[in-house]
């Protein structure tokens, strides 16, 4: 199964919903580990909006949040006036980095 997550998906962790800012393949080093696969702690729904209607892209698990540095999120060219946080997700060996927005409401 290919992890086909693009930017704009909306990433449900705990019940609260963040839009996906950036969402690059892993193409660092191996993360296919069992220390990896430990720190996917949280259940999570990846979904889409199409026309109005929402469908779940990915159902699993994700790492906990990490905080991005200033210097990455231009990196990623990132323009927000939200904090942007990074998690990881994993699927049959293949890593997605997802960069979310914390849109406080």
């Amino acid at each position: 199964m290919s992890l086909n997550i693009r930017d704009g998906d909306e990433l449900t962790i705990d019940g609260k919903t963040y839009p996906i800012a950036r969402a690059p393949k892993w193409e660092g080093a191996s993360m296919n580990t069992i220390a990896f696969r430990r720190r996917l702690i949280h259940d999570c729904v990846v979904t889409r909006s199409v026309k109005g209607l929402k469908s779940t892209v990915f159902t699993g698990k994700c790492t906990a949040f990490d905080p991005v540095e200033p210097d990455l999120k231009r990196r990623m060219q990132i323009e927000s006036p939200f904090t942007v946080k990074q998690t990881f997700i994993a699927d049959s060996g293949e890593f997605v980095q997802l960069f979310v927005e914390d849109i406080v409401r």
